[in-house]
């Protein structure tokens, strides 16, 4: 079904904008194939992900494109001929784009695809033109443009010193627009130069390098040196002698090199090879004098302490070292934005380096697999072979690609670059298996010093064939631009229902109001399947999820009228008879499903019942998230925890928690599943017994859901899509706090609280609407007849009073029923809230900013459906209360967030936007102003009198 699911909704897509979803260009290159160049997996910010999703974040970084256009530059170049074959500009997916800066950079030295477009920045900076010939504004700057920039260079130098002096002084670091344009495109630039690193022709240009090597060199003339001279004179310092030498002599070829100014790859590589030969064998050599004399006994116990101190030290110092010495040889080859294509196959990396940002990654980069030495690789050796291999497919897969004309080169170009895959591949998970045998040998050599972290060697695997096909699905169709594009047309349809053709485009509005929440649904859990959490884990995530509970609500809000009486009878054929979900039934339903047939039918759909009970509870209850086990909803008994709940209450009310939720799931699910299933065959025979007349203008006349469900919806969904990433981090899996990882507390509160901000905005959206018919609407004029009756005959008084329209009272019974939902659900997530505070910070509620709000946001959802029953509120207060809701929604969800950054819920920091917010809110708020003035000035009271 899955299946099906999916590829419907790609026909879609693919019908309403093929051209955005598939680009294609106008060149030779169409018929080249890059998806196995997208499929390859690679490891970048803590988790492995194809090759396509790592090179649009680039490319937007370089290109501020994914797909950018790109135009040749002037003149017939060589670049031309190889990127441009028929001369004329062209789209550039990035995975090409990612592909060709690494195999010939040096094709877009005068190829215009940096930003620049600040007129600044070019006339006086750059010194290139403005404009074409054609007339046309240009935009984009080559890195070579970039070089020759004299002015440039000079002013990113000033920009560089006003910002250390700023950082010194402790103040802002404020640079006009020109000037950011400027640091963004030399960003780009140096961005570009990472990936297109060439570790045999640019090693003087590695900052990498050198800024490594300077970490070494502090360490061992600094920390070393002087402590290891003592141990010269040992009985069993030969050896170590030796590699104190070899240390000493490999860094002082380096350093003399760098001196030199001209650093030549091979005897570079050659004394860093030496370099990490000696400095490994002495933290080695003092690991083993570590554990030899901690493993001694003697009488002098003071001697011994003072002994076993030192060596400590000297292993832990030699060890960075060594970490240190392998982290410079690895920035021989790659950079931070180098592509890491296979897990490395080392101690340090597996059980010890466990940061994904830096150089010490715990993958490999392709540079180090293509030109590493023998001795760079000693750890792949067995794997020499697949090495070579993968060596030999790259050079058949750049000559081609580098091939100016050739009748056969896209298919030659296919086939050499589905064998590079294939060969990457096939070593990746070779490598994989090797893994395993290292922690098993580091485990029986010191099964005390080794501390196997399960979640870092899971998610740093190399993945099975296929596992990158939800996350190329994700980048091919891009789902959210969907949501938003179908959720507005169904808005646009919804207000052309109300011309001639009224029932055609309500219902195709409702259509595509349907196809809207449904691409979001879809999109949400194509990016749970990639990171394997719920999807509501940062700001982007809880936007696109907010709209899609808006718009769902709206749909079965709007839609109920259509659907109750088949509903109704089918949720009352699951009840369980002399329970309390036994009602009597009613004439209605008896006469839909048949007296006859009632009882058979009873006993069938509740025998479905009780399955779907044991099935859900062996799944929830005794099912596993791991091989290694773990509860994924509840345990049936309380179990013994440690961290952040403490003592035995604690346990008691997680135990508790999880199992109400238990219960709960148990009793609605089972009961759910199967009234909609028996539902879709009462609904229709309800229709044929009282027909359609009458559910369709119910539905008409709760369009007013719809209306608002579409308008709110839509509103999430372009804030979502077209707010800058620098606000909200829109990429799959990143900046996941630790705290969040954790789906049990992510589907209980994270999810339960924005639901209810879902649920919140309808009533918003609904408020609104009341409030524009209170600000704008026909005013109805109501007589009513008034007399004394002390004497029958004394004049009678006709008073005429303007009453608002009478959309507004039947707008605030919608805005009471999500407001109702609202304040179920901030209850719900409120208190679980605090308990997950407990679990992960050993205290229920701390007064933090983002507990504060969400308890006053609750109590002022309470205090308006309180105003509703009590009649101190009515249609009039129900809109502004919705308003004040959204409101305190608003500071909880954006303002704790990103404007007042404190409390333990750092997790949800940003920064951004705070003006476009500000002024919405202001905005909405002078509508109520306006509403309010005409209500209590025109629609109060006594307009007129007359005498008759």
């Amino acid at each position: 079904m899955a299946f099906w699911a999916e590829s419907l909704i790609l026909i879609w897509i693919g019908l309403l904008g093929a051209g955005h979803v598939f680009s294609s260009s106008a060149s030779a290159s169409e018929t080249i194939d890059w998806s196995a160049w997208k499929s390859l997996p690679v490891f970048e910010r803590g988790r492995v992900m194809p090759l396509d999703t790592y090179a649009r974040r680039t490319v937007k970084k370089i290109c501020g494109r994914e797909n950018p256009r790109l135009a040749p530059a002037e003149g017939d170049s060589e670049a031309s001929k190889v990127l441009f074959p028929d001369g004329r500009p062209r789209k550039f997916s990035a995975a090409e784009l990612l592909f060709s800066w690494t195999v010939a950079p040096e094709l877009w030295s005068d190829v215009p695809f940096l930003v620049g477009s600040n007129e600044t920045l070019r006339k006086d900076w750059l010194e290139i033109p403005l404009y074409a010939a054609d007339g046309r504004r240009l935009k984009r700057v080559s890195p070579s443009q970039l070089e020759r920039g004299r002015a440039a260079a000079e002013k990113l130098d000033e920009l560089a010193r006003r910002q250390r002096q700023a950082q010194a002084e402790n103040r802002p670091f404020e640079i006009d627009r020109a000037e950011e344009s400027l640091a963004n495109l030399n960003d780009a630039y140096s961005l570009f130069r990472k990936v297109a690193y060439q570790p045999k022709t640019e090693l003087e240009a590695n900052e990498e390098f050198v800024r490594r090597l300077m970490a070494v060199l502090s360490v061992w003339r600094r920390e070393l040196q002087p402590v290891l001279a003592p141990w010269l004179g040992t009985a069993s310092a030969g050896e170590l002698k030796t590699q104190i030498e070899a240390t000493d002599a490999a860094l002082k070829e380096l350093t003399t090199v760098m001196q030199q100014g001209r650093m030549t790859w091979e005897p570079v590589a050659g004394s860093v090879d030496r370099l990490c030969e000696a400095t490994g064998a002495i933290a080695q050599f003092f690991e083993g004098l570590r554990h030899k004399i901690f493993e001694a006994d003697d009488e002098n116990q003071a001697q011994l302490e003072q002994g076993r101190a030192m060596v400590n030290r000297l292993a832990t110092t030699t060890s960075d070292l060594a970490r240190k010495a392998d982290r410079l040889r690895r920035s021989l080859y790659e950079t931070d934005a180098s592509i890491r294509v296979v897990p490395r196959l080392d101690r340090m990396a597996l059980l010890e380096s466990h940061d994904a940002d830096t150089a010490g990654s715990p993958w490999l980069g392709l540079g180090v697999l293509l030109d590493g030495t023998e001795t760079t690789l000693a750890s792949y050796q067995p794997k020499d072979k697949d090495i070579q291999e993968v060596r030999k497919a790259f050079a058949e897969v750049k000559a081609v690609y580098l091939e100016e004309k050739s009748t056969d080169r896209a298919g030659r170009f296919n086939e050499a670059m589905r064998r590079l895959v294939e060969s990457i591949r096939r070593l990746g998970v070779e490598v994989d298996a090797e893994r395993q045998k290292i922690i098993d040998e580091a485990e029986v050599a010191d099964p005390q010093a080794v501390e196997i972290d399960d979640p870092f060697l899971e998610k740093t695997a190399y993945p099975a064939s296929g596992a990158m096909s939800d996350e190329l699905l994700y980048n091919r169709a891009d789902p959210f631009l969907w949501s938003w594009v179908a959720t507005l047309a169904a808005l646009v349809f919804f207000a052309l229902a109300f011309g001639v053709v009224r029932l055609p485009c309500f219902f195709l509005g409702i259509f595509l109001l349907a196809i809207g929440q449904g691409v979001t649904c879809w999109g949400l859990w194509l990016r749970a399947s990639i990171t394997g959490m719920v999807p509501v884990t940062n700001m982007y995530e809880t936007i696109l999820f907010t709209g899609a509970v808006v718009g769902v609500m709206a749909l079965w809000f709007g839609l109920l009228p259509l659907f109750r009486n088949g509903l109704s009878a089918a949720w009352q054929a699951t009840a369980i008879p002399r329970t309390s979900e036994g009602a009597p039934m009613s004439e209605p339903i008896l006469a839909l499903i048949g007296p006859d047939r009632w009882s058979a039918t009873r006993t069938v759909l509740i025998a479905v019942r009780g399955l779907l009970v044991v099935a859900i509870l062996v799944v929830f209850a005794f099912g596993s998230l791991s091989p290694k086990g773990g509860s994924i909803l509840s345990s049936l008994f309380p179990l013994t925890v440690t961290g952040g709940l403490k003592g035995i209450s604690g346990v008691v009310v997680l135990w508790v928690v999880g199992l109400a939720i238990l219960l709960w799931t148990l009793w609605f699910f089972p009961r759910v599943i199967p009234t909609l299933g028996w539902a879709v065959v009462l609904v229709v025979r309800d229709w044929r017994q009282r027909g359609m007349a009458q559910p369709i203008q119910k539905t008409l006349d709760a369009k007013a859901y719809l209306v608002a469900g579409a308008a709110v919806a839509g509103i999430c969904y372009l804030v979502a899509y077209f707010t800058p990433g620098t606000i909200f981090q829109r990429e799959v899996g990143t900046g996941m706090a630790a705290v969040l990882r954790n789906n049990f507390w992510l589907a209980l509160h994270v999810l339960t609280i924005t639901a209810s901000y879902g649920a919140g905005a309808l009533a918003w959206g609904l408020g609104n609407l009341s409030l524009c018919y209170y600000a704008f609407g026909r005013y109805r004029s109501v007589s009513a007849t008034a007399s004394k009756e002390t004497r029958p005959k004394e004049t009678v008084h006709s008073v005429v009073k303007n009453l608002p329209p009478k959309a507004c009272l039947t707008l605030s019974g919608y805005i009471y029923r999500a407001v109702q939902v609202a304040v179920l659900m901030l209850a719900v997530g409120t208190i679980t809230g605090a308990i997950w505070a407990d679990y992960a910070w050993g205290r229920y509620w701390g007064w933090d900013p983002k507990e504060v709000w969400a308890l006053v946001t609750l109590l002022v959802y309470l205090a308006v459906l309180h105003g509703r029953w009590a009649g101190w509120a009515g249609a009039f207060g129900m809109a502004v209360g919705a308003v004040c809701g959204a409101t305190s929604i608003l500071i909880a969800w954006y303002g704790v967030n990103f404007m007042l950054g404190a409390g333990l819920h750092s997790y949800g920091f940003g920064a951004g936007g705070k003006g476009p917010v500000l002024l919405c809110v202001a905005a909405n708020w002078l509508l109520v102003g306006v509403a309010a003035i005409r209500y209590f000035f025109e629609g109060k009271g006594p307009s007129s009198e007359t005498s008759s």
